[in-house]
């Protein structure tokens, strides 16, 4: 429990930092909260915000013109984008709710029927990704998490955001051609106040439920998905009723088919929509979640927020000579007749023009995937051809079957090969796409190009080369 104890002492509010304000003499302002909880429960007894059109007893049916019906009975209707309910409101949405209160608020002043419904986000993938998180903590330290050491959720020096993997996921995305640059003349601390004061770090999602004040033994319950629409919709409403808002609470809704009515109103939408031509099924460019088989947005992902797709250039480069220390490797593995390319990748192919080597890193597991059977094999890392299995370049979709493995690379650094005539866009992330294939420029040196482990190569100016891709 050493770890559960250390977060709840980090978030306690006497391990924040000192020169809170203290409020004293509130009794003008507790009279104020008293009035204001009064009037809420009075309006919601007498089920003031409670619209409802007008029947056909008040108007028969045809009896009035749609124009003059509206003239009569004036309506306004508002609502805001749904939150998520993977956690509480926070103070965004307050701002947001408030844009609605007030017109809401004045077209009922206005003699108007004011509607104010509010609905509960509760699709895509981040309460689905915190409930499998929790499943796997579990798993790992039991339902009340005691089997988490305070080593595992200790901060690191300058960051309470740990290094490595957490649950199974890289917490540094993969590079990127362009990053945004740090506005040095604004101050962002690096370390939330609960790591600055404790050195812990919020690292697994049990501990970000504490943050949320949902107590230990209760959390394991958010392993199940259906938990989280049981459990943060009346916390929702709550919070909501407190700051006043007119919703006519009958019209909540959840976004997901344990709500069928709302449910078939979106699947009635998208299926009106598909008739008319207006939205089609096929494939672009995006992040691709292999483990849900489905697109993974931006707020979708448990890790890996802002991360988008990266577009490489891939060079099929064919193997004209193995060395000999290869050569027992692959032996009886390629058929004859079967072409392997080693596939390095660019941001810049325009620099490709010239090349005469192909980097490969010495510490890096690469493989020989089977891309057309018996005739086509890419001499590439597991993770690049995990992503190319998803980028339609293997034969099946997320199938990318290895026929050698090759450890130590500096006994392959002999190896010689010629470029081939064609190269391909391939991607840093599995995502959906077209394959597109793009002239190559033609090789300078006819002779081939070289294999050189990365660490020892010094380019001098002049000398081109590509990199294969991890």
């Amino acid at each position: 429990m050493a770890a559960v104890q250390a977060t709840k002492q980090a978030l306690a509010p006497q391990s924040q930092p000192k020169g809170t304000l203290k409020i004293e003499n509130t009794d003008k302002r507790d009279t104020l909260i008293a009035s204001e909880k009064k009037y809420q429960q009075s309006w919601a007894d007498q089920k003031v915000f409670e619209q409802d059109a007008p029947s056909l007893q008040d108007v028969p049916f045809h009896s009035i013109p749609p124009r003059e019906l509206r003239e009569k009975y004036p309506k306004y209707l508002a609502t805001m984008a749904y939150p998520y309910m993977n956690g509480t409101l926070h103070a965004g949405h307050s701002f947001t709710a408030s844009k609605l209160e007030f017109p809401v608020g004045w077209a009922r002043m206005k003699g108007m029927r004011a509607l104010y419904p509010q609905g509960y986000h509760c699709t895509g993938m981040p309460i689905k990704a915190c409930a499998d998180k929790l499943v796997r903590e579990i798993e790992m330290f039991g339902q009340d998490f005691s089997g988490c050491e305070l080593n595992q959720v200790e901060a690191d020096k300058d960051t309470e955001k740990p290094k490595g993997e957490v649950n199974g996921e890289l917490t540094a995305p993969a590079p990127v051609q362009e990053t945004t640059k740090e506005d040095v003349t604004k101050f962002t601390a690096k370390k939330s106040k609960a790591a600055a004061k404790t050195n812990v770090a919020l690292k697994y999602q049990f501990q970000i439920m504490l943050a949320l004040g949902i107590p230990i033994e209760e959390i394991h319950k958010f392993a199940d998905p259906q938990h989280w629409l049981e459990f943060f919709p009346p916390l929702c409403r709550r919070d909501l009723t407190n700051l006043g808002c007119r919703v006519d609470w009958r019209r909540s809704m959840v976004t997901t088919d344990a709500n069928p009515y709302y449910d078939s109103f979106v699947r009635w939408q998208m299926n009106r929509l598909k008739e008319m031509g207006k939205i089609r099924f096929g494939k672009r460019y995006t992040v691709y979640s292999p483990k849900d088989g489905q697109a993974c947005m931006d707020h979708d992902r448990s890790a890996g927020e802002g991360v988008g797709v990266q577009e490489y250039t891939a060079l099929k480069l064919r193997v004209k000579e193995w060395a000999d220390s290869a050569k027992s490797k692959i032996e009886g593995k390629i058929p004859e007749g079967g072409n392997v390319y080693f596939v390095p990748a660019t941001l810049r192919p325009e620099t490709m023009y010239g090349q005469n080597c192909c980097f490969v890193g010495p510490s890096i597991t690469y493989g020989i995937y089977e891309v057309v059977k018996g005739k086509e094999y890419y001499f590439i890392s597991d993770r690049a051809a995990r992503n190319m299995s998803f980028q339609s370049i293997f034969p099946t979709w997320g199938e990318y079957p290895k026929v050698a493995e090759l450890h130590h690379i500096p006994k392959l650094n002999n190896m010689t090969q010629i470029p081939s005539r064609r190269l391909f866009k391939r991607h840093s992330h599995p995502f959906i796409p077209r394959q597109r294939e793009v002239p190559n420029p033609w090789p300078v040196f006819g002779h081939g190009a070289r294999i050189v482990e990365q660490c020892a190569a010094v380019c001098a100016k002049g000398e081109g080369g590509a990199e294969m891709p991890v």
